[in-house]
């Protein structure tokens, strides 16, 4: 399984309860958004603290995660195991790995070159 990205204990307890329909910080989900490129990566310590919170993921999903080899690693060292190598966070002092999700100076966008004769249909099934 590939893993884009990490997400902060915050951000992530928020987008769980989003994705439970429970009642959660939509300021912070609608943000999230401008951002978030699935699948994101947990570690143990947020997998206790989203059951401390009584949100309970997955099982299947829970032991994709534990088997990654990567449950006991920090946030930060767990970001470099990931393709966009950052962390989402609500938190504006904190830099990078961290992407501040209220931040408007960072814009979300592809490109891609191809030559004449090159073909483009990596780039038509990707939008599809």
């Amino acid at each position: 399984m590939k893993f884009s990205l990490v997400l902060d204990d915050e951000v992530l307890i928020e987008f769980e309860k989003f994705k439970n329909s429970l009642e959660c910080d939509k300021n912070i989900i609608e943000n999230l958004f401008k951002y978030y490129k699935p699948t994101h990566l947990i570690n143990l310590k947020q997998i206790q603290k989203l059951e401390e919170s009584n949100l309970v993921i997955d099982s299947d999903i829970k032991s994709a995660f534990l088997q990654s080899g990567y449950a006991n690693l920090t946030l930060e060292k767990l970001s470099q195991k990931t393709t966009l190598k950052i962390i989402l966070t609500n938190d504006k002092n904190k830099s990078f790995p961290y992407l501040y999700i209220k931040d408007e100076k960072i814009e979300n966008n592809l490109c891609a070159t191809f030559k004449q004769k090159e073909s483009r249909e990596k780039a038509f099934e990707y939008f599809k």
